[in-house]
């Protein structure tokens, strides 16, 4: 479906084309019904967390700076762009390790933490894609970070920060009339 079809109704589970060949599955809607969260379900290529292995965290990795800079310069044309939404987030600590996930961010394009992927998709096979691929998470140590398994478990041990893994971004998106 395209996008300017999902603004007559979107509905969570839907998928939608948005951006230079990329699809998109909606995994939230606001009770207002203004926004929506998507998750991407085609990859947005495969790169590492940071480009070297050293302690880091969201704020700081080079994966941030590169969806945010390049990949959405390159992806979303001129009129889907003022679509996409800065959003806020908490970087929380690792669940296991009390790892530190660093400062709060605000971002046009994320990573899931293990937090908000376990709430919008719940089950384990709705997260299955096949491949490893990361969240903004930090690992059992700050040179590692959290991944989700070929079959949707979720890795809070994590994995050298400069290993490529394939990266699925969340986007928040603007359905008010423009």
């Amino acid at each position: 479906m395209t996008f300017s079809a999902m603004l007559r109704g979107p509905e969570c589970g839907q998928q939608v084309a948005f951006g230079k060949g990329m699809v998109w599955r909606v995994v939230q809607l606001s009770e207002d019904g203004q926004r929506a969260v998507l998750l991407a379900d085609t990859p947005a290529g495969v790169r590492p967390y940071h480009d070297r292995y050293e302690e880091t965290d969201w704020e700081h990795c080079t994966l941030r700076q590169w969806l945010n800079g390049e990949y959405y310069g390159e992806t979303f044309s001129p009129a889907e762009k003022p679509r996409i939404l800065e959003t806020p987030h908490s970087n929380p600590s690792n669940e296991k390790r009390n790892t530190p996930g660093g400062c709060d961010t605000v971002d046009r394009l994320w990573l899931l933490s293990p937090q908000e992927l376990r709430t919008l998709l719940p089950r384990k096979e709705d997260r299955a894609k096949g491949v490893l691929w990361r969240l903004r998470a930090p690992g059992s140590f700050r040179c590692d970070s959290v991944f989700v398994a070929n079959d949707g478990f979720i890795n809070l041990y994590g994995y050298d920060v400069d290993h490529p893994e394939c990266v699925f971004p969340a986007l928040t998106v603007s359905l008010a009339p423009q």
